[in-house]
């Protein structure tokens, strides 16, 4: 029998944050990188600035950090500037 839990989030369809980031951080270690170190030296230690939003200029707090330092090594970008797709479309840099 199902649990309410697993219901609710069955209906609701959305992605479990908890999930997320313990996904992450396993592939992380799974590739060699241990996500919470700050590399000091080479491409990577700019690139781990705490980020921030480019619109608003906050700086983002939390597990929040841990993610978007993962996706920037993941994906290769070269700036720690993040903002939603609205944020973005409206700078018109999409």
């Amino acid at each position: 029998m199902e649990t309410l839990t697993t219901q609710t989030r069955q209906k609701n369809d959305y992605k479990d944050v908890y999930q997320t980031v313990t996904d992450t951080i396993i592939q992380q270690l799974e590739k060699g990188t241990v996500p919470w170190h700050q590399p000091w030296t080479g491409a990577d230690s700019k690139l781990l600035q705490l980020p921030k939003n480019f619109s608003t200029g906050n700086k983002y707090r939390g597990i929040n950090i841990l993610l978007l330092w993962s996706a920037a090594i993941e994906k290769n970008y070269e700036l720690s500037e993040w903002g939603t797709y609205r944020q973005w479309e409206m700078q018109n840099l999409w």
